[in-house]
């Protein structure tokens, strides 16, 4: 299985100094981007973008799965006492 993780060397002033590389590990092996094919780099982006897309529709789902709890549990309450719901 492949297990990426992007890690930033810390910036000094918000300027990496020239001689500074970004390390990627891939499989607990470190590369540095700077070395990569464009390919690779360009694979790196694609992982990183489905990582925050997961993320994002992770949290958007887990909000769906919240309404929708709610909603069965008006439904519940609307079916099982049509009078006090109706109020």
């Amino acid at each position: 299985m492949l297990r990426l993780q992007l890690t930033l060397k810390p910036k000094k002033e918000n300027v990496m100094a020239k001689d500074q590389k970004t390390p990627v590990t891939i499989n607990d092996k470190e590369y540095f981007v700077e070395d990569l094919t464009q390919e690779a780099k360009m694979l790196i982006d694609h992982v990183n973008d489905f990582d925050r897309k997961l993320s994002v529709n992770q949290f958007t789902a887990n909000s769906l799965n919240l309404g929708k709890t709610k909603a069965l549990e008006l439904l519940t309450e609307a079916v099982e006492n049509p009078k006090e719901a109706a109020e």
